[in-house]
C-alpha cells in the first residue's frame, strides 16, 4: 500500500505534501493545513537510521548522568579529605576557596580595659552620689544586678536602710524583707530572684 494512502488512513485527513528528512522522519502536510512531524513508518518500525540517532542519544544522556554522578561523588571525597586535612592542621575549612584558613581568634578584653572601664564608672558614681562608698557599690553590682539604671536606684535607698559601709550589710537579714514588717526596703523595687541575690550575698559576707 502507498504510504501516503498509509497516513490518510491513519490520521483520517487527507494527505496534500509529503516531505522525508534526512533523519528519517516525515513532514505531512494535511489539505486542511495542518502540518506535523511524524517519525515512524507504517507498522509502527522505525528506520535504521532513526534507530542508530535513538540508541546514540540514548547512550550519550546515560554517559553525561553517569560522569555527572562520579564527578559529584570525587568533588565531595576531595571536600573530606580537605577538612580532614585542615581539622588535623587546626585550621577551619573555607567553602569557598576550599582550602584551609586560620581560625579567628575571638577578641578578648584586655584586663587593663575592664579595670579602667571600673574605676571610670566609680569615678562618675563618686560625682553622682554624696559620701559615695565603692564597697557598697560594688557590693551590690556584684550580688545583685550590673544594669546601671537599676544600680543607681537600689543604691540610692541604702541610706534609708542605714547601710554606709559593708559591715552594715551584716545587720541585715529576711525580716527587713517581709511585706508585713512594712520596712523601708521593701519597696525599693527589687525583684525576686535580686532580692535572693542579695540575701545569698549578705550570708556569705556574715561568714
Amino acid at each position: 500500500m502507498d504510504i501516503q494512502k498509509n497516513l490518510e488512513k491513519k490520521f483520517n485527513q487527507k494527505i496534500s505534501e509529503l516531505k522525508k528528512y534526512s533523519n528519517g522522519s516525515l513532514g505531512i502536510l494535511f489539505k486542511n493545513g495542518q502540518f506535523r512531524f511524524y517519525n515512524e513508518n507504517i507498522g509502527g518500525k522505525l528506520s535504521d537510521e532513526e534507530k542508530r540517532r535513538r540508541v546514540a542519544e540514548k547512550e550519550a544522556k546515560k554517559k553525561a548522568k553517569q560522569e555527572a554522578i562520579a564527578k559529584k561523588k570525587a568533588e565531595k571525597e576531595a571536600i573530606a579529605k580537605k577538612k580532614a586535612e585542615c581539622k588535623e592542621k587546626k585550621m577551619k575549612y573555607n567553602k569557598i576557596t576550599k582550602d584551609c584558613v586560620e581560625k579567628k581568634k575571638k577578641a578578648r578584653k584586655p584586663k587593663n580595659d575592664l579595670k579602667e572601664k571600673l574605676e571610670a564608672l566609680l569615678e562618675k558614681k563618686a560625682k553622682k552620689f554624696y559620701n559615695f562608698n565603692e564597697e557598697v557599690y560594688l557590693f551590690l553590682k556584684d550580688n545583685v544586678t550590673e544594669n546601671e539604671e537599676e544600680l543607681d536606684l537600689l543604691y540610692s535607698k541604702m541610706d534609708d536602710l542605714g547601710v554606709e559601709n559593708i559591715k552594715d550589710f551584716e545587720r541585715l537579714d529576711e525580716k527587713f524583707f517581709k511585706p508585713e514588717e512594712k520596712d523601708l526596703f521593701w519597696n525599693i523595687g527589687l525583684t525576686a530572684i535580686q532580692l535572693k541575690k542579695l540575701l545569698n550575698g549578705i550570708k556569705m559576707l556574715k561568714q
